[in-house]
């Protein structure tokens, strides 16, 4: 059985240059931290082992590799992205160009 649990289905107000004094704190919800991924483990019961992170953004690749997701990254292999995912020891499973591309993959991997 698969799921998919859209990410942004979690928002979050904090940020550490917030305008807003409430909300301009450092928390473990925004990523590349987990919060937001451990509050969904619970909800929909999920083993990380067997899901994938998907995202446009290092961050999102750090945050799933953080609970031990499959991740794949969104977008070209360019050379300023390579950079930086050797810059910051981040390498996604996957690379797929579109959404589209990285359903192909999961599917195809997971037959």
């Amino acid at each position: 059985m698969y799921y998919l649990v859209i990410y942004p289905r979690y928002l979050w107000y904090h940020h550490p240059d917030g305008k807003v004094p409430q909300y301009d704190i450092e928390c473990q919800c925004r990523k590349p931290k987990p919060g937001h991924l451990l509050q969904a483990k619970d909800v929909f019961k999920l083993d990380f082992g067997e899901c994938y992170m998907v995202g446009d953004n290092l961050t999102d690749i750090r945050a799933g590799q953080s609970v031990g997701c499959k991740t794949i990254l969104i977008g070209k292999k360019k050379c300023e992205m390579c950079s930086m995912m050797e810059e910051h020891g981040i390498k996604p499973d996957i690379i797929a160009g579109n959404l589209s591309a990285a359903v192909a993959n999961i599917l195809n991997l997971e037959g």
